[in-house]
């Protein structure tokens, strides 16, 4: 993946500032176009709560996108029971994907996610 939200290629490509993991495994869970419960109004997702089995083991990279295509997220490092992203994003609608890298052995596992957000206006 060259991007967060771009689709999977195999084969060449450029990599920029690259982390190396051995033997690592990449999980990837993107949700689908969420409205947060007001489809009409602007929404801010200002930060993305996340709460991790204790001894969970892996590094976590999380991106939410907006309808307009902005996208904003981060490397946060290795897991933690309770880690949050900050995204400071406006939209109506957003995706998130979170991509976590980690060994077969070294499982992980998370408890909840939730989405820090107010309510805006639209004009």
């Amino acid at each position: 993946k060259a991007e967060p939200f771009s689709e999977s290629v195999i084969g060449e490509g450029a990599i920029e500032s690259p982390l190396y993991f051995k033997d690592g495994y990449l999980s990837i869970a993107e949700t689908n176009w969420m409205h947060l419960g007001d489809e009409h109004n602007e929404k801010q997702i200002h930060r993305i709560d996340l709460r991790f089995h204790k001894n969970s083991v892996g590094h976590l990279f999380l991106y939410v996108r907006n309808d307009d295509g902005m996208v904003k997220g981060q490397y946060k490092g290795a897991l933690k029971e309770h880690m949050k992203v900050f995204t400071n994003l406006r939209g109506r609608g957003f995706q998130i994907c979170m991509m976590i890298v980690a060994h077969k052995d070294y499982p992980w596992a998370m408890r909840e996610m939730a989405i820090g957000h107010l309510y805006g206006k639209s004009f």
